[in-house]
């Protein structure tokens, strides 16, 4: 849409009613706003909306809620933070494609937009080829952290034992 003259007009009926200083701030005491703004987007609302599948809700109890928490600064240091390289939009997976890959950072990713680069730039304005500050790192991983709050409410805080899908798959067909 910058080649366009369009960036951040809505595809659809140009309406350019966004805040994108604010958004683009990256205040983490801003973030009910952000994700208000995230939810507008079609793809961003469908993940704040959908029921997470049963793999990412096993890891989550897998990993524990604090454990999660906690751990959410490190991933999106390692998933996001380098500058964009040729994997960049191919590292998250879509639970219509690979269900069994998901977990609840990957689910909160695509909803925050900050899966790839890409989508960092377009929502939050930073340029795919430097590497995320230490500011946009504690931003991010406060929106997927309140992402994942939200949407995987029933997490334990510790980790606890959970069987495997194709597991409790097999178990279920040998019952008589």
């Amino acid at each position: 849409m910058k080649r366009e003259g369009t960036e951040g007009a809505c595809r659809s009926c140009g309406d350019r009613s966004l805040e994108w200083s604010r958004i683009r701030n990256l205040d983490v005491d801003d973030l009910a706003f952000v994700i208000a703004a995230l939810r507008t987007e079609y793809i961003r609302a469908q993940f704040w909306s959908i029921e997470p599948n049963q793999w990412a809700k096993n890891y989550g109890i897998r990993k524990g809620r604090i454990a999660l928490l906690d751990g959410t600064a490190v991933f999106v240091r390692k998933r996001v933070g380098p500058p964009k390289d040729a994997f960049d939009g191919r590292r998250v997976p879509w639970p219509h494609k690979t269900p069994e890959k998901m977990n609840p950072y990957f689910y909160a990713q695509h909803a925050t937009a900050t899966c790839c680069r890409t989508c960092i730039e377009t929502w939050y304005g930073i340029a795919p080829e430097q590497s995320l500050s230490n500011q946009a790192i504690t931003f991010f991983a406060a929106l997927i952290n309140q992402f994942v709050i939200e949407r995987f409410p029933e997490l334990p805080d510790y980790p606890q034992s959970v069987p495997q899908i194709r597991d409790s798959l097999q178990i279920q067909l040998q019952s008589p």
